[in-house]
């Protein structure tokens, strides 16, 4: 994936798997090597953020299991860098633009409970 990433740096179709893979290896790395893990959960996170802001500018918006996706990273990455603040914009934005689907349920679990174990992606492709 660095290698992809080295190709094309500036493609986000190569960008945002890469980041969405990390998102276990970080999780999973934190227990033993808490910085290392921080630092790839940051790398992870900015890159989703870089996302938001191209589809921004897209007009048309995404389909529920995008949007979903991409809302929930960006939820998660702030918790997971403890940012409640910062991460219950996301999870306002999920129960707010998703109604009636399992990322808004899902977003309002974790809004009340942030370190609720329920998950914010993967909910659908899998």
């Amino acid at each position: 994936m660095d290698r992809a990433v080295t190709l094309a740096p500036n493609d986000i179709s190569v960008r945002v798997p890469r980041a969405a893979a990390l998102l276990p290896y970080a999780k999973g790395l934190r227990s033993f090597q808490s910085r290392r893990g921080r630092s790839i959960d940051r790398h992870r996170h900015r890159r989703f953020r870089v996302r938001g802001r191209c589809q921004r500018a897209v007009v048309e918006p995404m389909k529920e299991h995008g949007q979903g996706e991409l809302l929930g990273a960006l939820a998660d990455g702030w918790l997971t860098l403890g940012e409640t603040a910062k991460a219950n914009t996301y999870l306002d934005r999920m129960s707010s633009e998703l109604p009636a689907t399992a990322y808004a349920k899902n977003a309002a679990a974790r809004r009340a409970d942030p370190v609720a174990k329920v998950p914010l992606t993967c909910l659908g492709c899998h």
